[in-house]
């Protein structure tokens, strides 16, 4: 099985991220693949449950409203490093 770990941090990303799962999907011919990571509802609907919703929050824009918010984003990028597919083959 593939595994494929992706990111969008808003709606647009959401958009270009489950055409480019679905175009993955397609060109797989059939091949088991698994997506993991953070995205908005288009994403989860490709991806399923180990896709997560989370557009609504993480769409920040500008330096001052990422810094106000960093530790939510790394906080987020913690809970998410033990998802990474990689890091569970390093295993």
């Amino acid at each position: 099985m593939r595994k494929l770990f992706l990111l969008a941090g808003e709606i647009s990303g959401d958009t270009h991220g489950s055409g480019l799962m679905r175009s993955v999907l397609e060109l797989g011919g059939g091949e088991d693949v698994r997506f993991y990571g953070y995205g908005g509802p288009q994403m989860k609907e490709v991806g399923g449950d180990s896709m997560l919703d989370w557009v609504e929050d993480a769409g920040v824009v500008g330096l001052w409203e990422v810094l106000k918010v960093y530790g939510w984003f790394k906080q987020k990028m913690a809970d998410a490093w033990p998802l990474w597919p990689a890091r569970n083959r390093m295993r």
